[in-house]
């Protein structure tokens, strides 16, 4: 009788906890993996949803942050229109491109480049373009403050 005794043995308790654990761990991994996989492929397809939000747009815009600004229109692949929401973000930093060239040829042509001197021309006259010929309303006063610095 005691070699049936022995051949029947209870489950350690601390192997059976190890494994449940173990288990629930690699379920929330797998839960997590197609969570993130939903996420990446629906933000292709609602990015006019994304697009909307523009209050990071209007925070870096009023700081007068236009190379944020600049940088997250592309990143976010924002078409270059003059729509409503978007419009007056472009113009402000197309003027900015301008003005950053306008002083980036300036100081060229102070160290001697060729042709410098020519280009920073073009890029003053781009930008006074722009300010003589504003889109949008808001941008005037921002405009004019990059004229200035020139």
């Amino acid at each position: 009788m005691s070699d049936d005794k022995k051949k029947y043995r209870f489950p350690n308790p601390v192997g059976f906890a190890f494994r449940v654990f173990f288990l629930v761990f690699l379920v929330f991994i797998f839960v997590t993996l197609v969570q993130d996989y939903i996420k990446s492929t629906n933000s292709k397809f609602k990015k006019k949803e994304y697009a909307e939000d523009t209050s990071f747009y209007d925070s870096s815009y009023y700081e007068r942050r236009f190379g944020v600004v600049r940088t997250y229109l592309y990143l976010d692949e924002i078409p270059d229109d003059e729509s409503k929401v978007f419009g007056k973000y472009w113009e402000i930093v197309h003027a900015y491109e301008h003005y950053i060239a306008a002083k980036d040829f300036s100081a060229a042509a102070k160290v001697g480049v060729e042709n410098a001197r020519a280009r920073a021309e073009e890029e003053k006259d781009a930008l006074l373009e722009i300010y003589n010929n504003p889109k949008f309303e808001e941008n005037k006063v921002m405009l004019q403050e990059l004229v200035d610095k020139l």
